[in-house]
């Protein structure tokens, strides 16, 4: 996916509210949800790789954008960069490895990030036969994982207290995301060959949310995958572009528009009028809350993440680039403090 600089953060806010477009959320908080805040506080986390192409994590806080590893590149074969993901509750990181005729194999992992214990998950059946990057459920207690096709039980939530394995009947595995209530949100073709965001609840029952349609509304691009769910399945970050593909090796962690499934409409784009963003899976971390992060061009060296409310105006934002230095890879995830 090609990302460009958000020119000015001020742009988004006043061509939203000048078109009408307005959504509004409320945050309720309990044991596993944060309240809303108006402050872009907490620790972000980037993938890192030293010149053999082993891959470790970094993380930042938004009072210090000063890097400090967390896992050293080559402590393990993780693919942090593409498959990693930062529990709700910042305890843990999953993630796969991609050893293909090795005799590790092609696993699921997770780590915790205070004590170093890695604990394998699930194994899976290859790029070419998984579609969908392992995902926390807002509890940060369970694991939505594909495995492929070459297992019975593909998808499922893995409990990473136990180890148990619950599978769920998502006719189309792609780009699973979790909401709190045990809703299954995940991507497919439909038979017009449109690609659209369907959701399989608790009992098996499988409907679309309209998703595909909103997007086409609002670009000129087609709906080609899900990077997130908020925790009340309301609102959605969807990645709009060309093509779709079944399968791992083309795929991508982030998105770049938000929709409000409650008024079927897009709430944040990113474009060339409004400026270009993206979004890594914590874009919902924050409660009735959208974290995206600009992108640094040729002229401007600084880079910026930003927390807007969901109306689309801007509520605050935190430069994330010490000293002028580019971050090697956009971040994948965001813990709130």
């Amino acid at each position: 996916m090609t990302v460009k600089h958000l020119k000015t953060t001020a742009t988004i806010a006043s061509l939203l509210l000048a078109s009408g477009v307005v959504a509004s959320v409320t945050a309720v908080a309990d044991g596993n949800q944060r309240a809303a805040s108006d402050s872009l506080t907490g620790t972000f986390y980037e993938a890192v790789s030293n010149s053999d192409g082993d891959e470790g994590l970094a993380s930042w806080t938004t009072g210090d954008p000063t890097r400090t590893e967390v896992i050293p590149p080559g402590t393990d074969d993780g693919l942090y960069g593409q498959t990693g993901a930062i529990s709700p509750d910042g305890e843990y990181i999953a993630y796969m490895t991609d050893d293909v005729g090795g005799a590790n194999g092609n696993l699921i992992k997770v780590r915790d990030l205070d004590t170093g214990k890695i604990t394998k998950v699930a194994e899976y059946s290859g790029q070419q036969k998984t579609c969908s990057f392992p995902t926390w459920a807002p509890d940060s207690q369970r694991l939505l994982v594909d495995k492929g096709s070459d297992f019975d039980d593909r998808a499922g939530f893995v409990d990473i207290a136990d180890g148990s394995f619950d599978p769920v009947a998502v006719p189309h595995p792609c780009d699973m995301r979790a909401a709190k209530d045990g809703s299954v949100y995940s991507t497919a073709k439909a038979d017009n060959s449109t690609v659209d965001v369907y959701v399989t609840d608790a009992d098996g029952k499988t409907k679309s949310v309209g998703a595909a349609k909103a997007v086409e509304a609002a670009s000129e691009w087609s709906l080609v995958g899900l990077g997130a769910v908020s925790p009340d399945g309301r609102f959605l970050c969807v990645y709009a572009s060309e093509g779709y593909y079944e399968d791992l090796e083309n795929r991508d962690i982030y998105c770049d528009t938000i929709l409000d499934t409650a008024s079927d409409k897009t709430v944040l784009s990113s474009n060339a009028e409004t400026g270009y963003w993206h979004a890594g899976p914590s874009v919902f971390a924050v409660p009735g809350r959208v974290v995206v992060e600009s992108d640094q061009d040729e002229i401007d060296a600084e880079e910026y993440q930003h927390l807007y409310d969901t109306r689309g105006e801007l509520i605050d934002e935190v430069a994330s680039t010490p000293d002028g230095v580019v971050a090697e890879d956009p971040a994948i995830g965001f813990v709130p403090q």
